[in-house]
């Protein structure tokens, strides 16, 4: 990040594209080199975000096929393992069919009003495992006050106390990523920066606004629609 803000201008420094801008312009000064080394880094970066991609679904879907197997999510099916691998099969599966879904939705929705709108969704949508350590976070910190005799793989300097200065000093930071994804442009506005929220997202503030509660609404639904479902289940067995 440092090499890049050094590098851009302040006024060419994007978001997500602002790496990509940022070797383009830097490699200028290569010549004929600039796009050889522009294809090399581009793989880099698409391998990068591949394997980061594929560790933040490792992750989740083995979250969510242990609250599964312990009765908290939908059905314990979800929580099946591989024997020999240890990896969450059937959470896998899911993970892979709402991927391809949305691939086949960009690529219908390249173009036009629709693509815009699609950009929001799938940005939110990318959001929402830092939106997840919004509840994460806390829960450690509770754990380890509430639990303080558990074995812990993972120390932090100066015991309990040097981990809640680091929890709260990550969650600061979580909060601000969160508020910034949710309601862009807001923190600009309010230092004065300037922000031309429709040539910056292709849509007004409204409907961006519309469709990113929504789809936090909607996962919401789908979490509580899965607690329950479990819930339900598993009270006939305990009046058996």
């Amino acid at each position: 990040m440092l090499a890049i803000l050094s590098a851009v201008p302040a006024g060419r420094i994007t978001g997500v594209g602002g790496f990509m801008d940022a070797a383009r312009l830097v490699f200028g000064i290569y010549g004929s080199w600039r796009g050889p080394l522009l294809t090399c880094v581009a793989v880099l970066f698409v391998v990068a975000l591949l394997t980061q991609g594929s560790a933040w679904m490792i992750v989740a879907d083995r979250m969510q096929a242990m609250a599964a197997a312990d009765g908290g999510f939908f059905s314990p099916g979800l929580g099946a393992f591989h024997p020999r691998l240890g990896t969450p099969v059937r959470m896998n599966l899911l993970s892979g069919v709402t991927a391809t879904a949305f691939m086949a939705a960009a690529m219908n929705l390249a173009n036009g009003d629709a693509s815009a709108v699609f950009g929001v969704v799938l940005s939110v949508a990318i959001t929402t495992l830092l939106l997840s350590y919004l509840a994460v976070v806390p829960s450690l910190l509770a754990l380890r006050l509430r639990l303080p005799e558990v074995p812990r793989p993972y120390q932090v300097p100066f015991g309990t106390r040097g981990f809640a200065v680091a929890t709260l000093l990550v969650y600061a930071w979580i909060l601000l990523g969160s508020w910034v994804a949710l309601f862009p442009g807001t923190l600009e506005q309010l230092f004065g920066i300037p922000y031309d929220f429709r040539a910056i997202w292709g849509v007004s503030r409204l409907t961006f606004e519309a469709f990113t509660l929504g789809t936090v609404v909607l996962l919401l639904v789908v979490a509580t629609a899965g607690y329950l479902i479990q819930h339900l289940r598993a009270r006939p067995r305990e009046k058996c």
